[in-house]
């Protein structure tokens, strides 16, 4: 039997006549397990066992609600690579996804060079385009963020202490602003879903080169803290992970076909390229080099300041003791590695002068390190589109090129993405796409 989807409840249906004497047999020789699993998998597994005991002292309750396993088995796969976010390997707009086609009823398994850890274990050279660990995360408003901001209001509300996300004011200065700047009203700020906007008085500048100002509710996160949030919601309910570099959206039904252990049970019938460079092949795919500074001093607020020469200068505070982000810049098709010291100066020189409460008392910032990553950008705009491969190999949901704004629309193009895949597997039945 395939099972549509994996859920604590059909954990139970199948091993609940053994569970008694498995779970005794585990626990006796669980330092054993933890040997051969070597933490990870013998921690998933125990987490599992916990919910089989919560979910079997409910009794008949439980059994009286089974999971409706979907008429087609969805097995679908994410190659998770850099984004400014991420994923380089499991980043933010891949996770994003995996999570709400678990939601819709497909089987998922995530594969991805590169998975989050804490950002002190990443090693900024060999990990470059894994940048979803790097970002600062911060959000503007528009169509596809306007849905990420009501999932983050959401995750917030029932995860305040640990999903990594902090709601906040964002200010804006500018010094030359442009009519759409100078056209903003609180009537027409509402009308854009922008809460909590209110446009600054002078007395509230920074100094007398700022001729516009205002401010609003956001959000930031802290990249470590949400992307290991993430996998783990992802993990526990019935979300695989497998960890493999991959070129091709094709190897992974190779993959398949091989019987790799982490693919059994069934074959590939979508996968799903968040890959953010996505793979090579598209002439629209360029490089943009960002460097930023991290700095022990806490914010209250995302600052941002777009100077009269078109420069800017920006912090977004990760919260949970994750610092702040000074930044930044935008390089197109630099491919250098290393931090340049000139820069990261220049950087905190920048922005001293526009929001100097921060400071330490000597009056400098406490640097924490360089950062540098590689942003997945896309003339025309992200892809998120799906595509039959040739000759009927397989169907390939794209969602790659995001630039620098990965946390930003992830939830956004998550749903796109579910849609597109969902939409797949109707004109495989027959069915309406409408």
């Amino acid at each position: 039997m395939r099972l549509g989807c994996w859920t604590t409840e059909v954990y139970i249906v199948l091993i609940e006549p053994f569970f008694f004497s498995f779970f005794f047999l585990f626990y006796r020789y669980s330092s054993q397990f933890r040997s051969v699993f070597r933490g990870y998998y013998y921690t998933q597994l125990l987490e599992l066992l916990t919910l089989l005991i919560k979910t079997h002292n409910h009794g008949k309750t439980h059994r009286r609600h089974r999971v409706r396993l979907p008429s087609h088995t969805t097995f679908c796969f994410f190659h998770l690579t850099s984004l400014t976010h991420p994923l380089h390997s499991s980043g933010v707009t891949g996770i994003s996804s995996a999570l709400l086609l678990l939601r819709a009823g497909h089987r998922v398994t995530i594969i991805a060079k590169d998975f989050p850890a804490p950002f002190e274990t990443i090693d900024p050279i060999t990990q470059i385009n894994y940048t979803s660990p790097w970002g600062g995360a911060p959000v503007f408003e528009h169509p596809l963020s306007i849905t990420t901001f009501s999932h983050m209001k959401s995750l917030f509300a029932s995860h305040p202490t640990t999903a990594g996300i902090t709601f906040l004011k964002g200010v804006e200065y500018l010094e030359s602003p442009g009519p759409e700047y100078l056209s903003l009203t609180p009537a027409t700020a509402a009308s854009l879903q922008l809460p909590g906007f209110r446009l600054l008085p002078q007395s509230e500048f920074p100094d007398q080169k700022v001729k516009w100002g205002c401010e609003y509710e956001t959000y930031c996160v802290n990249p470590m803290v949400y992307l290991s949030f993430l996998l783990r919601r992802f993990v526990h309910r019935g979300g695989r992970v497998l960890k493999h570099a991959l070129r091709s959206p094709v190897e992974v039904f190779a993959l398949s076909e091989r019987s790799t252990p982490s693919l059994k049970n069934g074959g590939v019938d979508a996968v799903v390229n968040a890959s953010g460079f996505g793979f090579g092949g598209d002439e629209n795919m360029f490089i943009t080099r960002g460097q930023t500074v991290l700095v022990a001093e806490e914010c209250d607020a995302t600052v941002t300041r777009q100077n009269a020469d078109g420069s800017w200068t920006f912090c977004v505070p990760r919260g949970f003791e994750g610092g702040t982000v000074i930044g930044g810049t935008k390089e197109v098709d630099d491919w250098g590695v290393e931090p340049r010291p000139e820069t990261r100066e220049k950087l905190l020189e920048m922005f001293k002068g526009t929001c100097p409460r921060i400071l330490n008392g000597k009056g400098e910032f406490t640097v924490m390190g360089d950062i540098v990553g590689r942003r997945p950008s896309r003339r025309g705009g992200p892809r998120i589109e799906g595509e039959m491969l040739e000759g009927g190999k397989g169907f390939v949901m794209h969602a790659y090129g995001l630039g620098g704004r990965g946390y930003e629309l992830s939830w956004g193009v998550a749903e796109r993405v579910v849609e597109g895949v969902e939409g797949y597997f109707r004109g495989l039945r027959g069915e309406s796409k409408i």
